[in-house]
């Protein structure tokens, strides 16, 4: 999907270890390259949440991908629980996820680029993909 040079993909930060890491392609990675130039269409429903969001979204802003379908629930900020009783867990959203392009994230959930209900993104796709492929575009 990606060519040989190496692409920044997204930041995590985590506040409460204080570290942020960055995550980039590998171009050393053995295997044969999808090429850059092959479109790719990645499919969203209601119920794609987060690193599936993550995919989509990073894709989405590098220009990589046409996102089809619903838009996705919006899972971006990682926890950590701490047992308040023994029934009670309380989450503290602490680590969160920053895109190389748009300097954001998807906490509000990824927005398709062709709308569409889940069921008709297959096929929305696909139309799609043949006129690309026609040049009609």
């Amino acid at each position: 999907m990606f060519d040989d040079a190496p692409v920044h993909l997204y930041d995590r930060s985590d506040r409460k270890r204080g570290t942020r890491k960055r995550f980039s392609t590998d171009p050393t990675l053995p295997g044969k390259r999808f090429d850059s130039r092959k479109p790719v269409y990645v499919l969203t429903s209601k119920d794609t949440f987060s690193a599936a969001e993550n995919f989509a979204y990073t894709l989405q802003q590098l220009g990589r991908a046409t996102i089809v379908g619903e838009p996705t629930r919006g899972g971006n900020h990682g926890a950590f629980g701490k047992p308040v009783t023994p029934h009670l867990v309380a989450y503290v959203a602490t680590i969160s996820t920053i895109n190389a392009v748009s300097k954001s994230d998807w906490g509000q959930g990824v927005k398709p680029d062709l709308a569409a209900p889940a069921a008709d993104a297959l096929d929305a796709a696909l139309a799609e993909s043949r006129k690309a492929l026609s040049g009609r575009r």
